[in-house]
């Protein structure tokens, strides 16, 4: 089962995201379009460990998360 899930929240801060993957011990997030099953996404995206897709950030409207929450033989989390 594969989907794509919008959160709402507010990350405007691209500096803050890079600290967090930092922090995080997660490579550094990547700006740019990214193709997540049937669309296309523009944001700073960032890989989690054991997942398929990154978590990618719009900064620029301040109030979207789009990301693809399934772990590696994990199911959705």
């Amino acid at each position: 089962m594969s989907h794509v899930v919008q959160i709402s929240t507010q990350v405007r801060d691209a500096a803050a995201v890079r600290a967090g993957c930092v922090r995080l011990g997660l490579d550094q997030p990547v700006e740019g379009k990214l193709k997540l099953f049937s669309e296309t996404v523009t944001g700073l995206a960032v890989q989690l460990r054991q997942w398929w897709y990154p978590v990618v950030f719009n900064t620029t409207t301040a109030g979207e998360e789009k990301g693809k929450g399934e772990e590696k033989g994990k199911g959705v989390v």
